[in-house]
């Protein structure tokens, strides 16, 4: 899987862990436990799409309960995503669905099932008097690792609320947001870089060449030899009349005829 898949599904992972937490946080604002949170009870509404394709809700509230009316010894809800206090006392509180929100986060997370191959009894005994819980959400989503602990400790009082669960959650998306954009601005220098270089390598041979033939010594042309004057026949040469004897004017035709 690349980074940018990788960074993609943890996207979407946070913003459906948040969309649930605050499906718990109006729930509980009006002094509601939902009593039985697990996948099966959570919709995934196709008609309000976003990036995912899908927006989260919480479903089901057959055994919501007033949380004044709350009354010890009322066990209900799902073996595998029961709190320790429902185990052990059978009392059902706000803390109770956070601890099911844990343990669905850890599903989500790690892409398993929690307490797989478990007996319902062998999912008693480990969560109540075992205190055990599920193990190696850090391999997948290290982010997680202290949320999902808060969310599964085995005091109800230590447990976040949904208020603070949902804060926490919005921190880590604007985490995940900033680490893909960071992520996305080093990739586009890396791609501006490596097409700077590649053009420098298709000028750069021509630069060597331009300069090569610049540094040539420029041969000067010599200017073409300056011709000669031929020697004429002396016979050829016009003869000056002696000193004293004047140039005859007469054309051929009026010379006398030979002797």
């Amino acid at each position: 899987m690349g980074e940018t898949e990788r960074r993609r599904r943890k996207r979407v992972l946070l913003r459906t862990a948040h969309e649930i937490a605050a499906g718990l946080e109006y729930l509980h604002s009006l002094d509601v436990a939902h009593a039985d949170l697990k996948p099966g009870n959570i919709l995934l509404d196709e008609s309000k799409r976003d990036a995912r394709g899908f927006t989260a809700l919480v479903a089901d509230f057959g055994l919501s309960l007033v949380v004044t009316q709350n009354k010890a010894g009322n066990v209900s809800g799902t073996s595998q995503y029961m709190a320790p206090e429902i185990i052990t006392n059978g009392l059902t509180t706000p803390a109770s669905d956070i601890y099911s929100f844990g343990i669905i986060l850890w599903e989500m997370a790690t892409g398993k099932s929690a307490f797989d191959g478990m007996t319902l009894m062998q999912i008693v005994m480990a969560v109540g008097p075992g205190n055990q819980r599920p193990q190696g959400i850090e391999a997948t989503h290290p982010e997680l690792l202290e949320l999902y602990q808060q969310c599964v400790h085995a005091e109800p009082a230590a447990r976040p609320r949904a208020t603070q669960v949902v804060q926490a959650l919005a921190a880590l998306e604007q985490a995940a947001h900033r680490a893909a954009r960071a992520e996305s601005r080093a990739s586009r220098s890396l791609l501006h870089s490596s097409s700077t270089l590649s053009q420098q390598q298709q000028i750069q041979p021509r630069l060597s060449l331009q300069q090569a033939v610049s540094a040539q010594p420029q041969q000067h042309q010599l200017p073409p030899p300056q011709q000669q004057p031929s020697a004429v026949n002396q016979s050829q040469q016009p003869q000056q009349p002696p000193a004293g004897q004047a140039r005859s004017n007469t054309s051929a035709d009026s010379f006398p005829a030979a002797m």
